[in-house]
């Protein structure tokens, strides 16, 4: 059995938000299909309004390019921390446990016993492995808390489970 103490950071669930957030193929087309039709519809909009026709794709393109940035880089990251803060669990020290049966977790607040077959996927980065429970819902476990050679029995067992990687 490997024991891991800790404490996740605010940086721990940015990161987890920003990983689980990283688009698969079909879903990077199907944004890029949505942000050309938005940016359409605003240019035609925009072009009732501005006395100069060939300038309303100009501020049209432009205004939305404003919007997309203050949505991701003001609004998201906003959103991200007021939800941390909310979720008490998440500030708490805990303990997980691993071993060939699943992963438990304990803090104050409660226990959590999830065997490997419970789980649905995983995603990694160089900071984080993530463990999915079903779409959007996962167990993070931050890899500076672990070594290199929990990671790796970590993923061992995901895929002696055939457990896909997302």
């Amino acid at each position: 059995m490997i024991e891991i103490k800790g404490q996740y950071t605010l940086n721990d669930y940015q990161q987890a938000q920003r990983l689980n957030a990283r688009a698969g193929k079909g879903r990077n087309l199907l944004i890029a299909v949505l942000y050309l039709i938005a940016a359409c519809q605003l240019a035609f909009m925009l072009a009732f309004f501005i006395p100069s026709r060939e300038w309303s794709a100009v501020v049209g393109l432009a205004l939305l390019g404003v919007l997309y940035l203050l949505f991701f880089y003001g609004y998201v990251p906003l959103r991200v921390k007021r939800i941390f803060y909310q979720q008490k669990e998440l500030q708490l020290p805990f303990c997980l446990e691993i071993d060939e049966n699943g992963l438990d977790v304990r803090n104050e607040l409660g226990h959590s016993h999830r065997p490997w077959k419970g789980y649905t996927s995983w995603r990694e980065d160089e900071h984080l492995l993530l463990l999915y429970l079903a779409e959007g819902s996962f167990q993070m476990l931050p890899k500076r808390l672990a070594g290199v050679g929990v990671v790796d029995f970590v993923r061992q067992r995901l895929r002696a489970y055939k457990i896909p990687q997302k």
